[in-house]
């Protein structure tokens, strides 16, 4: 695992299209992301205040199974830690899918019960 560079981002946005989901765009990045070449993508995305969201989780889906789990596993635990050492006392998830919704459980978030909506500003 490593920190996520923008030369990943065509492989994060092949990974994208084959699930038919919509491409991120450079200003769309966190500036702290991490990657499992091959395999998994996430992002810190800090914030002006003492909140931080994990967001962007992607995976390559051709990649085995077990890989992904074991991708995100890392990538989840990173992610947090690089949150705590920046001084976030909370942490945000945003969730698309089941199996991230268990690994969140597994982290110890909570279900909070709000909508997220979305304003396209371009």
């Amino acid at each position: 695992m490593r920190q996520f560079q923008v030369t990943d981002l065509a492989e994060m946005n092949g990974w994208l299209r084959e699930r038919g989901q919509s491409e991120y765009s450079v200003e769309a990045l966190s500036a702290f992301g991490l990657f499992v070449p091959g395999v998994a993508v996430g992002f810190l995305y800090a914030t002006d205040s003492s909140i931080c969201l994990l967001e962007g989780y992607v995976t390559n889906p051709r990649a085995e199974a077990d890989d992904r789990h074991q991708a995100l596993e890392a990538i989840t635990t990173g992610l947090i830690t690089k949150a705590k050492e920046r001084g976030s006392q909370h942490v945000v998830a945003l969730v698309r899918s089941f199996d991230i919704t268990q690994r969140a459980r597994a982290h110890g978030f909570n279900r909070v019960p709000e909508q997220v909506w979305t304003k396209d500003l371009r």
